[in-house]
């Protein structure tokens, strides 16, 4: 699965600051049936950034999608605020080819 989100320029640096956070990439990195997740900005627009993540099941993925912490708040968002993003972020689910 990949996604991409474009923040707001004034928005970035705090969720650059989440993402290196406990709440943001290891997050994901930790949930059950992740086989590997990333997030990274993009190379030419510093407002972009790209997630890519494997899960041993569809399933797994859908359940940490849903996955919601103490507060009440979706796990899989890292306590971003959708509201900080330029436009809705894009999924793309896939399967892997590495078997």
């Amino acid at each position: 699965m990949s996604a991409v989100m474009k923040s707001k320029p004034e928005y970035r640096d705090k969720i650059v600051e989440i993402m290196k956070s406990p709440k943001g990439v290891a997050v994901g990195k930790q949930a059950q049936g992740n086989l590997f997740f990333d997030i990274s900005l993009d190379s030419e627009d510093p407002n972009i950034f790209r997630a890519y993540e494997n899960w041993n099941t569809k399933e797994e993925w859908e359940a940490f999608m849903q996955l919601r912490d103490a507060d009440g708040g979706l796990v899989a968002v890292h306590g971003i605020d959708f509201a900080w993003l330029s436009e809705p972020p894009v999924f793309y689910p896939g399967t892997s080819l590495a078997g």
